[in-house]
C-alpha cells in the first residue's frame, strides 16, 4: 500500500474492532502513515495476530 503522508508521524490513534475487517484495515493504514496504534478487539486470537502484523510497521517511539 502505498504512502499519502498524512501528516500522521507519531500521532495516536486508537482503533476499536481493530482485529478483523475495516477495522483491521484502519489500524494497518493508519500505522503505515507513522500512527502510533492501540487495537481493541474482542477475541483475543485475532488481536494477537493483528499485534504481530503491525509490530513492524509501527514507528519506534
Amino acid at each position: 500500500m502505498a504512502r499519502m503522508d498524512l501528516g500522521l508521524n507519531q500521532a495516536a490513534a486508537v482503533v476499536s474492532g481493530g482485529s478483523k475487517g475495516m477495522g483491521r484495515a484502519a489500524a494497518l493504514s493508519l500505522a503505515g502513515e507513522g500512527a502510533r496504534v492501540a487495537v481493541l478487539a474482542r477475541g483475543q486470537a485475532a488481536l494477537d495476530d493483528t499485534v504481530q502484523t503491525l509490530r513492524p510497521v509501527q514507528p519506534t517511539p
